[in-house]
């Protein structure tokens, strides 16, 4: 059986070819234009992919140059970039790149399954969230599309 995730290049080409059609190129016309929303959102999956946190996925993709191709940077965004992206990024953006992932396996329909997890933007640990009484209720789902018969997921 041959696995989609187990290889982060194969990953990152279909990531690319998704998330490239999904979202528009700049987030605002008066940006720097330094680096693109699909960018910065495939190094984001990448992240969650790789279990990791941002310094630590732009210190890994110093490492790997042929994804660094793949995603088209010259040169890598600050981790605080990477996390300001997640931050101002639109959940219905996230949903629209699930869809558009079902779209990879045209020839089985009826076999896409969908798994997801949550994630929350707050830096706060629960213990200190629990002793303050403070409400943090932003949580992200992340959720991937899983071809059941292939054994292949995005």
């Amino acid at each position: 059986m041959k696995k989609l995730a187990n290889n982060p290049i194969k990953l990152t080409g279909h990531l690319c070819s998704v998330i490239r059609n999904s979202m528009p190129a700049y987030s605002c016309r008066k940006s720097k234009h330094l680096y693109k929303q699909h960018q910065l959102a495939v190094i984001w999956y990448l992240m969650k992919y790789l279990k990791t946190n941002y310094r630590r996925v732009i210190e890994l993709l110093d490492l790997m140059h042929r994804i660094k191709q793949l995603i088209g940077l010259d040169q890598l965004p600050h981790f605080t970039i990477v996390n300001k992206f997640f931050l101002r990024i639109n959940l219905s953006v996230i949903y629209m790149v699930l869809v558009k992932s079902v779209y990879l396996f045209p020839d089985e329909p009826g076999i896409v399954a969908i798994d997801a997890t949550g994630y929350s933007d707050s830096r706060a640990s629960r213990h200190y969230l629990w002793r303050t009484r403070i409400k943090c209720a932003i949580v992200v789902t992340i959720s991937f599309t899983v071809n059941r018969r292939a054994n292949k997921f995005l």
